[in-house]
C-alpha cells in the first residue's frame, strides 16, 4: 500500500521587508524607514503558488494580490482591505511582483517611496501555496485574512522615529520625575496615524525635552528641527533649546568635542504649532553626536508642552573639495584664462 499525507495546512507570512534601513531587518506596523524604499518583501513560512507569467488569480507574483497605498493630503490611510483604495488614499504602482522559492519571498518592487505613510496589504483572497490551501496571514487557523502592514517612509533624516508615530522610542528623555516625558496622539498633522513627544510638568520645572545619540563623520554641514506646541499660557514666554554635542568615539563615547546650541523664544505663545531649526557645522574629528530637542525653564513659569516632526538632515560635508586649484587667493592669474 502507498500512503499519501495531505497537506491542509494553509501558509503564513512571517516578515515584512523592505529595502531601506531597519534594526532588525523586519518592517514591523508602525515602524520607519530612514533610506529610499524600492522593495519591498513579503517573506512567507513555505513555498507559494508561482505559475508561469503574473497573470493567474493565485499566482504569487500577480500584482492585483498586493495592495499599496500612500497617506493623502488629509494625513490618514482609509483603505483596510484589498476591495478598493478609500478616501484620498494615493495608490502606489507596483512594477513587478517576483519570487524565491529558497526563500519564500515575493519581492515587490516599486520607482520609490517618497517621503510619507504608507499602507501595504496582501490580499488572501486567492493566494495559496503548492497544495492549493488559502494564505491564513495571521496564523489564527482560519485561511482568508489580509495582512496589513502601515509604516513611514522618512528619507535622509538621521533620528530613528522622528514624527513619533506609536511610541517615543528609541528617544532618551529628559525628565525631572519619571512620566514628565510620553507619547501623545496630539500630531502635528492632526492624523490618528502618528503622534508626538509629550512633555508636562510633574515637578520643579528645569527643562524636558528627548535626544539620540547617532554615529555620524565630522565636518559636515548638520540641520536639526522641530515643530513645538505650548498649552497657551496668558503672559508667558516659551524657550526652545536645541542641541548636538559632538564625541570623537562611537556611540557618543570618547572624548568631548564640541556642542552646538540653539536657543528660540516664542513670545505669548498660541495653540499653534512652532517650527524651530538651526543649522550648524560638526567638528572634522566628530565620530557621534548626541542630539536633543528641549523645552527649558523660561519667563513665567511652567510651560507643557508637544514636539513631533524631530529631524536631523546631513547636508554633505561643510567645505567640499575646490574645483579650483587657485581661486584668485595667490594673486596670481596665470593659471586664468
Amino acid at each position: 500500500t502507498e500512503e499519501t499525507t495531505l497537506d491542509e495546512v494553509s501558509p503564513t507570512i512571517e516578515a515584512i521587508t523592505s529595502s531601506g534601513s531597519d534594526d532588525d531587518g523586519a518592517l514591523d506596523g508602525c515602524d520607519t524607514v530612514n533610506d529610499d524604499v524600492t522593495t519591498l518583501g513579503v517573506v512567507f513560512d513555505e513555498a507559494m503558488h508561482d505559475p508561469a507569467g503574473d497573470s493567474d488569480p493565485d499566482d504569487v507574483t500577480n500584482p492585483a494580490n498586493y495592495v499599496l497605498v500612500k497617506a493623502g493630503m488629509d494625513y490618514e490611510i482609509d483603505t483596510v482591505d484589498c476591495s478598493g483604495v478609500l478616501g484620498d488614499d494615493i495608490a502606489v504602482t507596483l512594477d513587478s511582483v517576483s519570487f524565491s522559492a529558497t526563500t519564500h519571498t515575493a519581492t515587490l518592487t516599486t520607482s520609490g517611496l517618497a517621503h510619507g505613510q504608507y499602507r501595504l496589504i496582501v490580499c488572501a483572497d486567492e493566494l495559496v501555496d503548492l497544495s492549493g490551501n488559502l494564505l491564513d496571514s495571521d496564523g489564527d487557523g482560519t485561511p482568508g485574512d489580509h495582512h496589513v502592514t502601515t509604516f513611514r517612509v522618512d528619507p535622509g533624516n538621521l533620528f530613528e522615529n522622528g514624527h513619533v508615530d506609536c511610541a517615543i522610542d528609541p528617544w532618551i528623555p529628559t525628565e525631572m520625575v519619571i512620566g514628565e516625558v510620553t507619547h501623545t496622539d496630539n500630531d502635528y498633522r492632526d492624523s490618528s496615524l502618528s503622534g508626538a513627544v509629550r512633555m508636562a510638568n510633574l515637578a520643579t520645572f528645569d527643562h524636558l525635552g528627548v535626544s539620540q545619540c547617532i554615529d555620524l563623520d565630522g565636518g559636515h554641514e548638520l540641520e536639526i528641527s522641530a515643530d513645538f506646541q505650548f498649552e497657551p499660557v496668558v503672559g508667558t514666554t516659551a524657550c526652545v533649546h536645541l542641541e548636538c554635542v559632538a564625541y570623537d568615539g562611537l556611540g557618543c563615547s570618547g572624548a568631548f568635542l564640541d556642542e552646538d546650541v540653539h536657543d528660540t523664544e516664542i513670545l505669548n505663545p498660541t495653540g499653534a504649532w512652532y517650527h524651530v531649526s538651526n543649522i550648524f557645522t560638526s567638528d572634522p574629528a566628530t565620530r557621534s553626536l548626541a542630539c536633543g530637542v528641549f523645552v527649558v525653564e523660561c519667563q513665567g513659569g511652567d510651560m507643557d508642552a508637544s514636539v513631533d516632526t524631530l529631524r536631523l538632515i546631513d547636508n554633505g560635508p561643510a567645505n567640499p573639495a575646490a574645483i579650483f586649484s587657485d581661486g584668485f587667493e595667490s594673486g596670481n592669474l596665470s593659471a586664468w584664462n
